[in-house]
């Protein structure tokens, strides 16, 4: 039996949404933060990858936490952040070559996991664990942990002599999970992710 080795494809589109919404309960927007810059990268530069032995019928594959893509997100430790991360293509399954079918016997089902450590460490042991269905989730949290304290001040007003570099902090995001390899034809599976950020 030939082996292959199925492949997800992390489509970084990066961007920086500055969204005006009004106050609601406790919550207070003291700026639309479109002064404000938001940053994502990709630290170690790879897709998310299951490794061989990977053949048919051969069940599930996990890439686990602590083998997951990390992203890096830096932006005002004093706000939060909204990260959207969609499977766009593939509709929760590994397609061969990437292309779109309905094919049994060219794609694998694939399910998504994520998290983030938001300490200022990249560090999976202070990963708190999104919720995500069907390979779609939505997940706010304040880019620097407030460690059960209420929310600091909003940041001082941008002026000439602003400086953000001095009230930026690192949020890291990480994308893993599994694959359940059925009677496939062998080849190469991916599919694509979405990771869009913007301050809340």
């Amino acid at each position: 039996m030939k082996k292959f080795k199925l492949k997800l494809i992390l489509l970084l589109l990066i961007t920086a949404v500055f969204a005006f919404r009004q106050g609601y309960a406790q919550e207070i927007n003291f700026s639309n933060y479109n002064t404000f810059t938001l940053t994502l990268v990709n630290l170690n530069l790879n897709d998310l990858v299951f490794e061989g032995p990977v053949v048919s019928n051969s069940g599930l594959h996990k890439v686990e936490l602590a083998d997951a893509v990390v992203l890096e997100a830096e932006g005002v430790k004093f706000l939060d952040i909204l990260a959207n991360i969609t499977q766009v293509s593939g509709g929760g399954f590994l397609t061969l070559d990437g292309m779109e079918t309905t094919d049994e016997d060219k794609r694998i089902p694939f399910t998504l996991e994520a998290a983030y450590a938001n300490r200022g460490n990249n560090n999976i042991a202070d990963a708190k664990i999104f919720t995500v269905a069907s390979n779609n989730t939505s997940e706010r949290f304040p880019i620097l942990a407030r460690l059960n304290q209420a929310p600091g001040p909003p940041p001082t007003p941008t002026t000439a002599s602003f400086n953000q570099s001095a009230v930026n902090e690192t949020v890291y995001i990480y994308l893993y999970g599994s694959i359940n390899v059925g009677n496939v034809v062998a080849g190469t599976y991916s599919g694509d992710l979405q990771v869009t950020i913007e301050y809340q």
